[in-house]
């Protein structure tokens, strides 16, 4: 995604005006289908159509071509297989540069012949979990509407706005503990976040109408865009994004004319109400979920290797590991276990364990 994949390493590309843009889309969506079709018949259950990225309505050039398919397609049909598919629909016969793509990376990227020798033009194909593909599809679309929206989101520090939907994560201090996703539905997403979704719908003329957007939530405010006030990571990625660096430009030329005066900046205590409003059944998930950390806590309190070693001062680092991983063996259920018994947990498993070990 953004065009660049190619160019690191070392595969000249370029753009492509609207009209061979879409010959070109076309042809590559005829592949896919047919991959998926393979798919299917070897026992995938595909149903969603690869998705083409909406890039705002009068965008005249393209630097890439990025389709989101279903990921269990590349259960049965290899990115290999897929480039071979594509030479015969290009009439290509030498191998088609790629960039390689890493376990977790979603993004595989390849280039595809133009009418220049050695020039390509750069196709993303997404994997996106079928879970998540109707708002991870919503959610690319728009030429990166979805992350400006996503600011708004973090801005509380517990919120998170994705690919895999609108997720409140849980934090003790520094450690993210863990992830509970809200919602999958991209309207009601938006709706939480103060964005109309008939006008999201309607679809975006100009890059103009994107910015205008973005900035309309009441919960919008131009401080949140700022790069200080965005974390390493994310003014690392959103720096190579001209999308974002020219919303900045946007907001600071309105902002001058005082547009956004009016704007909240919700507390973190507002928007956790806000996430009780609209999702009550929340409210029981999240005491769940600090009970089950301050039993996790409670467990590695009274069980570990330092407890194991006044009972077993001779065990060394290894065989501590060991020695525990056989204590979880002697009783059905660990946890309940340890947290009954507290300080005398170690010590009555260890009698266990011994009694059970042959002579």
């Amino acid at each position: 995604m953004g065009g660049n994949a190619l160019a690191t390493v070392g595969v000249q590309s370029k753009r492509l005006n609207k009209s061979d843009f879409n010959n070109l889309t076309k042809k590559v969506v005829k592949v896919l289908d047919i991959a998926i079709n393979k798919a299917n018949k070897m026992g995938a259950s595909i149903v969603s159509k690869p998705h083409e990225v909406k890039a705002y309505k009068q965008k005249e050039t393209f630097g890439d071509l990025d389709l989101l398919v279903d990921k269990e397609l590349f259960k049965y049909i290899s990115y290999e297989d897929i480039m071979e598919m594509l030479k015969l629909e290009f009439n290509y016969e030498a191998n088609l540069p790629f960039k390689e793509k890493d376990e977790k990376d979603m993004v595989f990227s390849l280039g595809l012949p133009s009418d220049e020798d050695g020039v390509f033009f750069q196709l993303d194909l997404i994997a996106s979990d079928k879970e998540f593909y109707d708002f991870h599809s919503s959610y690319l679309n728009w030429n990166d509407l979805g992350n400006l929206v996503g600011v708004v989101a973090s801005s509380n520090g517990f919120l998170k706005y994705g690919h895999d939907g609108l997720v409140y994560q849980f934090r003790d201090g520094d450690n993210l503990f863990k992830k509970v996703v809200l919602t999958t539905n991209w309207n009601t997403a938006l709706d939480f976040f103060g964005y109309s979704k008939e006008r999201y719908h309607e679809g975006f003329d100009t890059l103009e109408e994107i910015y205008e957007y973005a900035a309309s939530s009441k919960f919008f405010t131009p401080d949140l865009y700022e790069f200080e006030n965005r974390n390493h990571t994310q003014r690392t990625r959103d720096r190579k994004r001209p999308t974002y660096n020219g919303f900045l430009k946007w907001i600071e030329d309105r902002d001058s004319d005082g547009l956004f005066k009016t704007n909240i900046a919700l507390s973190k205590e507002d928007w956790k109400k806000r996430v009780l409003e609209f999702f009550p059944w929340f409210e029981e998930r999240e005491k769940y979920e600090w009970s089950k950390l301050q039993e996790r806590k409670d467990f590695k309190k009274y069980f570990n290797g330092g407890i194991l070693l006044k009972h077993k001062p001779d065990l060394v680092k290894v065989e501590i590991s060991e020695y525990l991983k056989e204590l979880e063996k002697s009783v059905p259920d660990l946890v309940s276990f340890v947290l009954e018994n507290k300080e005398e947990a170690i010590e009555k498993l260890i009698k266990i364990k011994e009694k059970e070990s042959p002579v």
